[in-house]
This record gives C-alpha cells, sequence and structure tokens, in this order.
C-alpha cells in the first residue's frame, strides 16, 4: 500500500494553524500521517511552534490565523500608522478626562486637564489634516479586502514550493479554510497542480448553523472543483459526523482511521500501581466554561461513589475546576509531556481514560481515544460522543448529568488488562484512501463569472443576489462577488467591521466563492479631473456623474491581475450606477445588468430637481441598457418601457418568494427587542402589536409612511397600536396625538419571530419603484397583511383576483382592511390557501430555469461602445 503512494507522490505538506508545540496531539498526528505514508513531511504550524520533539519532521512555522475562526477577512485588517497613533490618542485623552482618584473634575487639577485636553485635540486637527492631504495626493488604491489566511498560505506554499507530485493534506474546520483557499485561487492566480485531502475531525453542525441554506451537497461544484489544485477529496475520521452528513445533505466523506504515532519499537508495557486506588486520566487542556462545567460535574459524581479514585489533570485545568472535599476522591496534577514515546508511556500509568465531554461533541474525534486504542487502556466518556462508536463495551459510557459514571468507572477498571476494549474492525487507512478515487473532485479551470453588486445586502434584494449566484455556480462558472461600497471617506477599523457584515449578509444564504467589497478612493487628480468634465459639459447625465463616482473604487491589483489573465465570461451588473466599473475593470465577453427598476423614476424622489431633464435622463439611461448584452427586468411595468426601448434583449425574470429560515424564536415581544435592538423602551411594550410596519429611511418610505399615519392610522380606534420597525422612524414626525401608540422600535438586528407578535402587516407604499421585495418577505411568511395597490404592483390583476386579495385604491379602503382583519381573524384563514397558491407560482426552480434559459443566449454586443459614444455625444448638445 505505502509503496503505492510513494510511486504517486514525492513528498507530503501538512497545513495546521493549531499545531503550536510538539507535545501534544497535532505534532503526533502530523508525525503519525509522515510515518504511515512513508513520504517525507514538511509540516506548516502555527508561527509559535516552539520546542523540539523526538526524532523531529521539518517545521515551518508561517500561520497566525485560527481555522475554528470564520472571520479571516476582518482579521486581516492591519491600521496604518497614522490610525494606530491616533487610538493611542484618544485612550489617554479618554483616561485622561475620567474621574480616576487622583482628581476630581471640578478641581484645578481636573480643570487644567480638560483644558490641557482641548489644546491638545484643537492642535491635533494638523496632523489629521496633512494625513487626509496626504490620502488625497496618493490615495489608498487597494480594496478593503485582505484575507489573512490566503495571504499566509501562499507564502507557505511559495517557501516550500508547492507543485504537482505533491500531496497537501490539510487538517480543517472547512467554511473558515475554504474560502480562504477560494481566495488563494486569487492571491496565487495559479493551480498548483497537487492533490489536496482534507482531513475533517470536527463538528459538521457547525456548518448547518453557520450557512444555514447552503448546503455541503454544493461542495463538489462551488468549492472542490474550484480550489487550485489538480484534485481534492474530503474525508473524516468517524463515521457518525459522515452519518450526519448524510442525513442532512446527501454527502458522505469517506471515513478513515485515526492514524497516531506509529513506533517501530514494541509498545510500552503497563505500569499500573497496586495501591489499591483506580488512577483516572483526564487529559487535555480544555477551552470553554462548558467543558470545565462538565467535568465538575462528573468529579462531583464521582466522589459520591465509593470507589478509591485518584483523578490526574493536567495542571492548568486543576486550578480552574472547583474540586469537591467529599469522598475518596485524591488529585494530582501533570504538565505537558514532551515526545511521542513518553506520552504513551504516560499514559500506560493509568487504568483509564476519563474523557468529560458532552453531547455537543456527537460529530467531534478526539485524538487521545485512538491513542488509548493503540495501547488497548479503557475509556469512559459520554454516550452521545463520536468516540463512544469505538468502544466494544457500551457500559463504559455515562449519561447527560453525568448518570451512570459510577457503573462506566467499574466496567471500565475490570477491562483495564485483560479485557476487549475497543471493536475490533477499523476504518480504511490513509494510504488506502489516497489510492481509493472514489470521492476525488478534479480541479476546473473554470470561465470566471463576476457579480457586481451594491453594498447594501441587509435588504429582501439579498434573495434575488443569492439565487443568481447559485444559478452561475450550477452552470459551472468561478464567481468573483464586488461589493462596490461609495460611501466610506478612508478605511478605518469600524468601516471594515461593516464591509464584513455586509460580506456575510449577503452571503449568508448562499455559501461563497471570492469576494470584495470596494471602497471608494478618493484623489485630487480624480476631483480636478471630474470638475473639468463638469466646466466642459462632458459629463451628458446624471447617471453618468454616479457611474464616474463609482469608478474611484479600485479592485487591488491581485483581483485585476486574475481577471486579465483568465477568461471572464460573464459581469453581471446589478445595479446601473456600478456600469462604468464593471466596464473598466472586467474584461467580460457577455454583459447582463439586472435593474430593479427605471432609476431616474427613483432618483427625482431625492433629486426632485431631474424632473426638468426627464425626458433626457430617461432617454440616457434606457441607450445605457441597450449597450449591454441582456437585461433582466424585476417588474413588469417597467420590463415593457425597456422592451420598447431595446427589443428582445429585455427579460423579464420574477424573483422567487422565498421563506428565510427562523434562525431565532423568541417567547415574548420584550425578549426579541431587548435582546435584537437598542429599543429601551420595554416595560410599556403592548403583548402584540396589532399593526406592524418596517422600513428603511427610503424616500419612498418617508412619504408612504407619513401618508399612512396622518390619512390612515390617525382614523382607526384609539387602542390600536403600531410597530414601526427600522431606520424608518429616523425620518418621521409623528403627531403628538398617535405618539402614545406608536413604537418607534429602530433597527432590529434579527427579526425573528417578530410577525408572531403581530396582528396584521400593514404595506402601505404610495411612492417608489421596481419590485416591492417587501410584500414578497410578508407573502412568503403567510402572516395575515393589509397592502395598498401600490405595493401589490408586482402581480398582474389576474393573479391577485384568483389569490382573493384585494388592493387597497384609497386611504378608506386601507382603512376598512386593516379594522376587518383586526377585528375577525378568522378572515385571514379564508384568504391563506389562495395566497399559498399565489407564493408557490413564484418558485425558486422557475426563477432559476429562467437564469439558465438567459445565460445561454448569444453574445450580441457589436457597436455597443459606439452608441455609448453617440449617446453621451448626442446628450452633450442637449446641456
Amino acid at each position: 500500500m505505502n509503496q503505492g503512494v510513494k510511486e504517486k507522490y514525492g513528498r507530503v505538506v501538512i497545513v495546521d494553524p493549531q499545531l503550536k508545540d510538539c507535545k501534544g496531539h497535532n505534532y503526533r498526528y502530523a508525525k503519525g500521517i509522515m510515518e504511515e505514508l512513508g513520504l517525507p513531511a514538511i509540516v506548516l504550524s502555527h508561527q509559535g511552534f516552539e520546542g523540539e520533539g523526538d526524532d523531529p519532521i521539518d517545521v515551518r512555522p508561517c500561520l497566525t490565523f485560527d481555522q475554528y475562526n470564520n472571520s479571516a477577512f476582518k482579521d486581516g485588517y492591519r491600521p496604518s500608522f497614522f490610525e494606530k497613533i491616533t487610538r493611542f490618542k484618544d485612550r489617554v485623552f479618554a483616561r485622561l478626562q475620567q474621574d480616576n482618584g487622583i482628581w476630581e473634575k471640578k478641581s484645578p487639577v481636573g480643570t487644567l486637564v480638560n483644558v490641557f485636553v482641548a489644546i491638545a485635540n484643537f492642535l491635533w486637527f494638523f496632523p489629521a489634516l496633512c494625513h487626509q492631504l496626504y490620502l488625497l495626493t496618493f490615495g489608498r488604491g487597494t480594496s478593503a479586502h485582505s484575507d489573512l489566511a490566503a495571504l499566509e498560505l501562499k507564502a507557505g506554499f511559495e517557501t516550500v514550493g508547492l507543485r504537482q507530485g505533491d500531496l497537501l493534506i490539510m487538517q480543517t474546520m472547512l467554511w473558515p479554510t475554504f474560502e480562504s483557499l477560494l481566495e488563494l485561487k486569487i492571491q496565487a492566480n495559479k493551480n498548483y497542480g497537487c492533490d489536496a485531502l482534507f482531513i475533517v475531525h470536527e463538528d459538521w453542525n457547525i456548518y448547518n448553523t453557520m450557512y444555514a441554506r447552503f448546503s455541503p451537497a454544493k461542495l463538489e461544484k462551488r468549492v472542490l472543483e474550484s480550489l487550485p489544485f489538480q484534485r481534492a477529496k474530503i474525508v473524516s475520521t468517524n463515521k457518525p459526523l459522515s452519518d450526519y452528513c448524510q442525513v442532512w445533505c446527501d454527502y458522505y466523506p469517506q471515513v478513515i482511521n485515526e492514524v497516531n504515532f506509529p513506533l517501530a519499537e514494541k509498545l510500552p508495557q503497563r505500569a499500573v500501581g497496586s495501591d489499591g486506588k483506580t488512577k483516572i486520566l483526564v487529559p487535555g487542556v480544555y477551552r470553554g466554561d462548558k467543558n470545565f462545567e462538565s467535568l465538575e460535574k462528573l468529579i462531583g459524581n464521582i466522589a459520591a461513589g465509593e470507589r478509591d479514585v485518584e483523578i490526574c489533570m493536567h495542571e492548568s485545568v486543576i486550578a480552574r475546576v472547583r474540586l469537591p472535599s467529599y469522598g475518596k476522591c485524591s488529585y494530582r496534577s501533570y504538565s505537558s509531556v514532551s515526545g511521542a514515546r513518553a506520552w504513551l508511556e504516560f499514559l500506560n500509568c493509568f487504568q483509564l481514560i476519563l474523557i468529560p465531554y458532552g453531547e455537543e461533541y456527537r460529530h467531534r474525534i478526539s485524538g487521545i481515544v485512538h491513542e488509548a486504542r493503540l495501547l488497548n487502556i479503557p475509556v469512559v466518556c459520554h454516550k452521545g460522543i463520536a468516540d463512544a462508536n469505538l468502544l466494544a463495551d457500551e457500559r463504559c459510557t455515562f449519561g447527560d448529568a453525568g448518570e451512570g459514571i459510577e457503573e462506566a468507572i467499574r466496567v471500565a477498571a475490570s477491562l483495564a488488562i485483560t479485557g476487549a476494549v475497543f471493536k475490533s474492525e477499523r476504518a480504511p487507512s490513509i494510504a488506502s484512501v489516497l489510492l481509493d478515487n472514489t470521492g476525488w473532485i478534479k480541479g476546473c479551470d473554470k470561465p470566471v463569472a463576476v457579480q457586481v453588486k451594491p453594498a447594501w445586502t441587509r435588504c429582501g434584494t439579498s434573495v434575488v443576489l443569492d439565487t443568481q449566484m447559485d444559478c452561475l455556480v450550477e452552470q459551472g462558472y468561478f464567481v468573483v462577488e464586488i461589493y462596490v461600497k461609495t460611501e466610506p471617506w478612508q478605511r478605518r477599523q469600524e468601516q471594515v467591521d461593516a464591509c464584513y457584515k455586509v460580506m456575510r449578509a449577503g452571503r449568508e444564504f448562499s455559501g461563497g466563492m471570492a469576494v470584495r467589497v470596494v471602497f471608494k478612493n478618493i484623489t485630487l487628480l480624480r476631483m480636478a479631473r471630474y470638475f473639468y468634465q463638469l466646466l466642459r459639459k462632458r459629463v451628458p447625465a446624471f447617471f453618468k456623474r454616479e457611474n464616474i463616482h463609482s469608478t474611484w473604487c479600485d479592485p487591488d491589483k491581485s483581483l485585476i491581475c486574475f481577471l486579465q489573465n483568465n477568461n471572464v465570461e460573464l459581469a453581471l451588473v446589478n445595479h446601473i450606477f456600478n456600469n462604468d466599473f464593471a466596464r473598466q475593470y472586467i474584461p467580460a465577453k457577455k454583459f447582463v445588468c439586472e435593474t430593479h427598476d427605471i432609476q431616474i423614476n427613483q432618483l427625482l424622489l431625492r433629486r426632485p430637481e431631474l424632473r426638468a431633464r426627464y425626458d433626457a435622463e430617461l432617454d440616457y439611461e434606457l441607450q445605457l441598457l441597450a449597450t449591454y448584452d441582456a437585461v433582466v427586468n424585476l417588474n413588469r411595468t417597467e420590463h415593457n418601457i425597456i422592451k420598447q426601448a431595446i427589443g428582445d434583449k429585455a427579460h423579464f425574470i420574477a424573483p422567487p418568494i422565498l421563506a428565510r429560515p427562523l434562525k431565532k424564536r423568541y417567547p415574548k415581544l420584550p425578549v426579541l427587542l431587548a435582546e435584537e435592538s437598542r429599543f429601551d423602551e420595554l416595560d410599556r411594550l403592548p403583548e402584540k402589536f396589532d399593526l406592524l410596519i418596517i422600513a428603511d429611511g427610503h424616500p419612498a418610505n418617508i412619504e408612504s409612511v407619513t401618508h399612512f399615519l396622518e390619512h390612515v392610522f390617525a382614523k382607526l380606534p384609539m387602542n390600536t397600536t403600531l410597530g414601526l420597525v427600522g431606520t424608518i422612524g429616523r425620518h418621521l414626525y409623528i403627531d403628538h396625538m398617535l405618539a402614545s401608540r406608536v413604537f418607534v422600535v429602530g433597527y432590529v438586528e434579527d427579526l425573528a419571530n417578530l410577525h408572531e407578535f403581530t396582528t396584521v402587516t400593514v404595506l402601505p407604499d404610495i411612492a417608489g419603484e421596481g419590485i416591492p421585495i417587501k410584500t414578497n418577505e410578508v407573502l412568503a411568511r403567510g402572516c395575515a397583511f393589509a397592502a395598498t395597490a401600490h405595493s401589490l404592483r408586482a402581480f398582474t390583476t389576474d393573479e391577485l383576483e384568483r389569490s382573493g386579495v384585494v388592493a387597497a385604491t384609497s386611504p378608506k379602503d386601507l382603512e376598512n382592511q386593516i379594522r376587518e382583519l383586526i377585528s375577525e381573524e378568522t378572515k385571514w384563514s379564508e384568504l391563506k390557501p389562495a395566497m399559498q397558491r399565489l407564493t408557490k407560482s413564484y418558485n425558486l426552480s422557475e426563477y432559476l430555469r429562467s437564469w439558465v434559459d438567459l445565460l445561454a443566449f448569444d453574445a450580441r454586443s457589436d457597436g455597443c461602445k459606439k452608441r455609448q459614444f453617440n449617446l453621451e455625444k448626442q446628450l452633450d448638445s442637449e446641456i
């Protein structure tokens, strides 16, 4: 078997960022892999690796990222020197102004300190101004994305010269590592040509909670085919973990035997003392209070028994655990043991090993159990964890609260010398799995698709964007997501945190490939060029202005190089304001614009002065859309207008009505708002809102909600309550006569089960363009609602009639709808079946099928640039 591996591979490169010394299981595991395969090995370990092991292997300390942490992007941020000084200055000045017991704030010394701080803050203006001038002159020239893990892996692979013929083995938590490896594809801009084996020891359930809708069944296309390696395979070290994957997502990683340090010499002899005590080892250094609580409970149960027991724990653990003073238990500590053979000799001194993990480790393997199996030392563990399936006698397990622990110790102690402690069957070795072609996924040289997205993704449009990505992945694209975020003036830590939220919010339901959040990069040269164009009247329309501003967002050099050197088949622009950015930086063969609405109608809400140039602006927008190979519309009315201008390039694809999974649930409304919002008037909340409106501060929402308060809500009974959720509350004037029954909640992080605490959700739109995503969200949840005709503009008259929905065409109609739904709760139950039929007609499969048909279109981009030049020349003459 080993001979076949040696013929196939020249060496093995092991990546383990948790390997920090040569005393723990990680080191012994890496050494075991090397000796089992019989290949020379290089180990990329944590940067803090220290010490020398027995018969040491080649360890290269170069990694700092934590594979348990899913925020490599956020952790990769490095503040500038000036920002570090500013932070230090702010902390010092804040400390000086605090009452720290040395002086009182109103004392002469306190006054002098306050004056000093005020003067120093004033003087700080000048270095801050110089720093801003430096940024304006030279710019930042980079995106806000820096994946620390990807950069470190690239450097590490370059150091060892990773190449064809190598075997790369990664001990991993899947998603943090995979996202960084997809970023590595861009950073390295090459395929290393080696095979990559991912050995998963950990709880796969984490990926189910982090990515609620994303299934590892999509690993093949979304991840494994897209990695910069020749082939890739995932294996697990325990059958319960693989069984769970099979049940949950129809994906079954092969199970391998957990290798351990194989000794060429004879194994150490058992050396258990004969003083009558049962010697128990509790191995390891634990993280998290839950582990310590479990251990305290178990020790308490053991101490309550009659058995004379000596418990040995690591010195760091014994310092944290509260040990009972009663019973026949005695305790001693051990420090780290150097070397694999010394560790096995240490284990041989104990009659049994106690694993204190609870059921939360039901899919996680413990290396110590496999080392105990090597020596046939009995193990006592929780009956629900993965390790329990290896034990020959199920009586060696205990329950949730430690019940049965005394019996488990008795049985295990009786097996200590002669008994069959473990089951005889074993999973295949790593070597056999490497030679088995089952499960290997070959890396593909995929065409690239780039999604240029708006920076806001906490709204309903994220459903549309995510399903687009699903479709692109299924069609065989490597997808690069670019969020163009033009607001920040300067990149700072809080803005990086905001961008991290943007990335996660937009990708929460779709998994991810490669992603960028690109900041606005303003420089004096760009500003001067822009004002020159304005003076020479070379900015023909407001849309052109916005596009110029978006092109001040610079992708990083790695991304630009990747796009230039690869086959970029498609650019999917999700906002027309990003047209110039996409055309400048993305060398795509096909350009598709997905437009939610006619933008000039949206702009009139913010810039009414554009009405005087409405026809010219609309003509510019339509002709700009005509330069695309295809335009996707989400609204039938606007689709008809656009189709008249650009013909068959216009495609109507109605967005799916999808119910987002409910991640959190709360028993009461005050509990929900206390956890998810900053609303602090919890004591006056009703048990349930009569009415609920969820909206942001968009001008159309301000106009609509103001109209509703004045013309509908004011006429409802005086005991009717209304909850206003979202940033809309900051933009409204609420009459004092209504204020006592209107609860301005503000922004809510997770809406959770908010609709369960609401009788009727109101959709009060009288303004706005495009597709009303809020309406789809309410339909998907199936909750009772009252809506204006404008809120239901996405549906045809026939659809509304078939579903039994009557749109309110006047404030009086809306008032009557609300009164009826509040007073007659059975009314909604009568409408709900027909409403569900309407919802089902807008399903995900139809949406994806429409995108598949669209992506198969023939490029018709001839003359695009020429038409755009003629268009701008024509509008120049009109200004």
